[in-house]
């Protein structure tokens, strides 16, 4: 029964971890609220700049997936305050954008991973269990 243990962790930690969602298409943040949910995640969404600022500043996340294209104002403005806010916590852009300038400028301005759409939600998936792997590498380390 031993080897159960190590599953047990990592399902244990998918069901507390916190994904805030910033996208302004209304089918496209129901969609993902709802798939991210089903793997386990505890899912809050907001739909423009100034909510995911406030939600960002007011509660703690283990991920934020943000929207490159929002309405009225710049994405990497909201990446900019985010971060300025909490420099530990993993953003993940999406975008239709898929020319390298677009990639490399929100990696530049700390984002910390880039989907272009149209995705899989299982390849969603995977990147936020990889993002937030590398951060809990370390201390997992440290219990040894």
């Amino acid at each position: 029964m031993a080897f159960l243990k190590p599953i047990f962790r990592l399902v244990r930690y998918k069901e507390t971890m916190k994904v805030l969602v910033v996208e302004d298409s209304a089918k496209l943040l129901t969609s993902l609220s709802t798939e991210l949910k089903e793997f386990g995640y505890l899912v809050d969404v907001v739909d423009d700049a100034a909510a995911a600022i406030s939600h960002a500043s007011s509660r703690d996340y283990d991920i934020i997936i943000l929207d490159l294209m929002l309405p009225k104002d710049s994405c990497l403005l909201v990446l900019h305050e985010i971060r300025e806010l909490d420099r530990e916590v993993e953003i993940l852009i999406l975008s239709t954008r898929d020319q390298i300038h677009d990639r490399v400028t929100a990696l530049i301005q700390g984002a910390d991973d880039y989907m272009v759409h149209p995705f899989s939600i299982n390849d969603l998936h995977d990147r936020i269990e990889s993002l937030v792997k590398h951060r809990v590498a370390p201390q997992s380390a440290d219990d040894k």
